[in-house]
């Protein structure tokens, strides 16, 4: 996940990156294997200021992360407003329900990672949001106007939908 918030972001040294959800799943404060805790640490260690919010693990993640430089927040929007990066890591149904023009109104730069696919990926681009998703296609808008998902497979160097190999990319190295 570090490597899509990079690559949307670029340096983050000196940027602020919000986290949304904390917990490695919703309904619980169970922080054991949170992809945001490894995130939050790894975003620190580039220089990112961080804010973060969960609507039950906060304390439980600010105790493990143990960092008096992340600020734990009291609701997603306070987290988003000035935000450069948004991710989305815990998929609680409160971060569903969100008023994504708000949140693009109040983010400093309209950026959202979201690591569980909780967004359409065309809404968020009809929005204005540079949007990241895992595991998903890229969200292509044809000279007609009209969005369509641009599918990844068959684009690469087997040509038969299917993704390459290590073996098969060296063979298409030689």
């Amino acid at each position: 996940m570090l490597e899509k918030i990079l690559k949307i972001a670029g340096n983050v040294r000196g940027k602020e990156i919000g986290v949304l959800g904390l917990a490695f799943k919703p309904q619980t404060d169970d922080v054991r294997e949170s992809v945001a805790l490894d995130l939050i640490r790894a975003l620190r260690r580039r220089g990112a200021s961080v804010r973060a919010f969960d609507p039950v693990a906060r304390e439980t993640a600010a105790a493990e992360i143990g960092d008096p430089k992340v600020d734990y927040c009291g609701s997603a929007y306070e987290v988003a407003s000035g935000a450069e990066v948004l991710v989305i890591a815990t998929e609680w149904n409160e971060f569903r329900m969100l008023d994504l023009k708000k949140l693009r109104r109040i983010m400093k730069s309209p950026m959202v990672v979201d690591c569980r696919n909780i967004y359409d990926p065309l809404q968020m681009d009809e929005l204005g949001f540079r949007y990241v998703g895992v595991g998903r296609g890229i969200p292509v808008r044809p000279k007609d106007g009209k969005q369509k998902k641009k599918a990844r497979t068959g684009a690469g160097p087997r040509g038969d939908g299917k993704r390459a190999t290590a073996r098969t990319k060296k063979k298409v190295a030689r």
